[in-house]
């Protein structure tokens, strides 16, 4: 119950809602039908456990509910009907499941208020809803339909059956509450009209970015190439188990060879997941290093000099929720971070770590950014001095640049990172190119730092190897080779 008056709370596309004691979601979705039209599809999950069962002739047991709906465009009804649903047939009432109908309707594009009321037949409870709805679908443009989560899938011959999506039994998930365990976001959805375009393929990307502000999380996606046609298909799944929780959108996209977006489509879902939460220390910190830090600002400065050396749920919580919690939580983590980083002496550590970033912080620091925040900042904190650094800051053909060179980094041997500035004139580098796995990684570093010259690469596979030696004062391959 908890689960379905929080999802009413947050008003978006799943309706849950209650009337005296019958409970249920209820989630709706817009598709297209070549040669027929656009169409609505209305899933309504009633909570088996929230109507009442009669015996039946059979020896079982089984609930009965009417369902009337009507649905208005500009306050005149266009369609109503009223049928009634069975639950399935049951042994024993101490084992319900909830149980579902699936309705389409044909519509036309346009604006239209939908009413249900279902009411136990036997009980008498009932359960209301209003829903606008909006259908923007036709066969004159390129398009994307909503994006329907899903329980499961699987293949099947059946045609006639209502859940049946192109030769799949699709089995709608009208929660959209992903909680700890729920590790695959499955997902259906269909791209419409692509034949009219030039191009023989499109490319569809789908992507999870955050509610708040709409940033996109690149490990939780895909991209899919599919030949033009009337209708594409889309049934897939993304992995899920190290999605830390929030408040999530699904999102799909349909872009041409140019990379232009041509249609996309979202949905909404929530994400609870213990398994990526950050330990925040439970004890009593009063009499630890960090009792004495008093002051918000200062406390919230340390902790976002941790984000080059902080785990990915660590980062997380530093970067989406730090900002609403208080002194003492901020003081929690700071300690419980460096009792992991040093069991036996976190003071220590952390003191030996803040001269690294004071020291980062005079060599890297600017105005616009702190030394922890620049690329050679980070680069440094996180993986220590370099073991050799060549520099080439007036080299005529090329912008500065410095390459750090690597002997090791934990079980990474011999590993390179080109920096450079752009300006000529900042001492903030930006990373071009490293070898190091999880790193910007650019094969044609060689070409963008000759790009203060004349000469430009006509080839998009041209690393610029062959470069060396046009240009007197060039050294950037040496410098690279030289570790």
């Amino acid at each position: 119950m908890k689960r379905v008056l929080f999802i009413l709370a947050v008003c978006l596309l799943t309706t849950a809602t209650e009337a005296r004691n019958l409970k249920a979601l209820f989630d709706y979705k817009t598709f297209y039908a070549p040669g027929q039209g656009p169409y609505l599809e209305w899933y309504l999950s009633i909570n088996g456990s929230s109507v009442t069962y009669q015996p039946t002739k059979n020896d079982g047991f089984q609930a009965s509910v009417a369902i009337t709906y009507i649905i208005k465009s500009q306050d005149k009804i266009i369609r109503a009907d009223k049928y009634n649903l069975l639950s399935p047939l049951l042994k024993d009432t101490m084992f319900v499941s909830d149980f579902m109908d699936v309705k389409r309707i044909p519509l036309t594009e346009g604006s239209y208020a939908l009413e249900i009321s279902v009411t136990d037949n036997q009980g008498g409870n009932e359960y209301n809803l209003k829903q606008n709805i909006n259908i923007n679908l036709n066969a004159e443009k390129v398009s994307a339909s909503d994006i329907e989560l899903i329980q499961d899938y699987m293949k099947t011959d059946k045609q006639s059956d209502m859940l049946v999506k192109n030769g799949y039994s699709v089995t709608p998930r009208v929660d959209n509450f992903y909680n700890t365990g729920d590790n695959n976001l499955k997902f259906y959805t269909e791209v419409y009209n692509t034949q009219k375009l030039t191009d023989d393929a499109v490319v569809l990307a789908f992507f999870i970015q955050k509610l708040e502000d709409g940033s996109v999380l690149s490990d939780f996606g895909m991209v899919q190439r599919k030949n033009v046609s009337e209708v594409i298909p889309v049934l897939s799944e993304i992995n899920i188990s190290n999605l830390p929780s929030g408040n999530y959108e699904l999102v799909a996209e349909v872009k041409d060879k140019s990379n232009n977006t041509l249609a996309n489509s979202k949905v909404y879902f929530q994400r609870h997941n213990s398994a990526t939460e950050v330990p925040v220390y439970a004890g009593d910190v009063s009499k630890t290093f960090v009792g004495s830090m008093s002051d918000k600002n200062v406390l919230a400065e340390y902790i976002a000099c941790l984000r080059p050396i902080a785990g990915p749920q660590q980062s997380e919580w530093i970067t989406n929720q730090m900002k609403a919690s208080d002194i003492e939580m901020m003081k929690n983590f700071f300690y419980d971070f460096w009792q992991q980083q040093n069991p036996a002496d976190p003071e220590g550590a952390w003191k030996t770590y803040k001269e690294k970033v004071d020291m980062i912080q005079r060599k890297y620091g600017t105005r616009a950014f702190k030394g922890y925040n620049t690329d050679m900042g980070r680069v440094y904190l996180q993986y220590g001095p370099p073991s050799s650094i060549n520099k080439g800051e007036f080299e005529p053909n090329t912008y500065p640049y410095e390459m750090w060179h690597y002997d090791k980094i934990k079980n990474q041997t011999n590993k390179m990172f080109v920096f450079y500035s752009k300006d000529l004139l900042s001492r903030n580098y930006t990373l071009l190119h490293s070898d190091m796995p999880g790193e910007p990684n650019e094969p044609a570093w060689n070409i963008i730092l000759r790009q203060k010259s004349a000469v430009t690469s006509k080839d998009i596979d041209d690393t610029g190897k062959d470069l060396k030696g046009i240009y007197s004062g060039d050294r950037t391959n040496d410098n690279y080779n030289d570790k």
